[in-house]
């Protein structure tokens, strides 16, 4: 494959692996452990998110820095990290690496075995690989149980954020009578809620799900309201309306639905 997005097998020749102790040491990051994700799992997640952060600060200019036709070690990037709470380096003390065209963006470890896992495009999900790669603000390739404990991390998130949103209109009744601007038509996104809801009941109200998409609520006015979040298709399953038991999807596309103070539809292995 010619595509400039596409992993060749040897990249960059002599590319540097700094060991200095191990990443927790030399970056600054944090030494909490992600469960179900090994010490160099965790940092090199933390890390890959922390870099790509700053690479998304450095666009705000207009685009992404551009890397040529190789990826080429983070650290020859022109990124400040805040505090000193960042690295260049994975779990393993291997150079992490970039690669952007001005337009898209990757960043890649190989892994534990230092080495790539074949050619693939580097902005396209694919199929499981040692190797893990973040392109355009999301993990798009990486070993099945970093995803399974990826997709875990964002519906706990994401419920977690619906209980407090849940507080939020719970709160607002209890002081006002009743549920802010009237019935809604249909559902609509949570943002549209927040000058009645910030700061007096919540210091820095949810507005997206853990896939980045908008958090919806439909409320009747007074007595009745719904929380959705569409997880990771994007896409609304339908009203929810007369859920009369608990429903358990195992699929992360699955919608996730608070009514009434409980938790109508949530992930299976998930607790509430």
């Amino acid at each position: 494959m010619n595509d400039i997005k596409t992993l060749e097998k040897l990249t960059k020749q002599a590319l540097p692996a700094l060991v200095l102790g191990g990443l927790l040491l030399s970056s600054g990051v944090a030494e909490a452990q992600i469960p179900g994700l090994s010490q160099p799992e965790t940092v090199t997640f933390v890390t890959l998110e922390g870099v790509a952060t700053e690479i998304a600060s450095h666009a705000e200019g207009g685009g992404y820095p551009l890397s040529g036709a190789e990826l080429i070690p983070v650290s020859e990037l022109d990124l400040e990290f805040p505090g000193g709470a960042g690295g260049t380096n994975d779990g393993w003390g291997n150079a992490l690496l970039y690669w952007s065209d001005g337009v898209d963006y990757a960043i890649v470890s190989y892994g534990e075995d230092a080495m790539a896992d074949g050619q693939y495009d580097l902005t396209a999900r694919g199929e499981s690989t040692d190797d893990i790669v973040w392109s355009n603000d999301d993990l798009v390739r990486c070993p099945p149980h970093i995803t399974e404990v990826i997709v875990r991390g964002k519906q706990r998130r994401t419920m977690a954020d619906m209980r407090s949103i849940a507080i939020c209109f719970e709160a607002y009744k209890l002081d006002n009578g009743g549920y802010p601007d009237g019935p809604t038509n249909g559902f609509i996104p949570i943002e549209e809620f927040s000058e009645h809801f910030h700061p007096v009941y919540i210091r820095r109200l949810p507005l997206t799900d853990g896939w980045g998409n908008p958090i919806l609520v439909w409320h009747d006015g007074v007595e009745n309201y719904r929380i959705v979040a569409s997880g990771a298709d994007a896409e609304i399953e339908g009203d929810h309306e007369g859920i009369t038991h608990p429903i358990r999807p195992t699929t992360s596309d699955a919608d996730i639905v608070f009514v009434n103070g409980w938790f109508k539809q949530w992930p299976d292995g998930v607790a509430q």
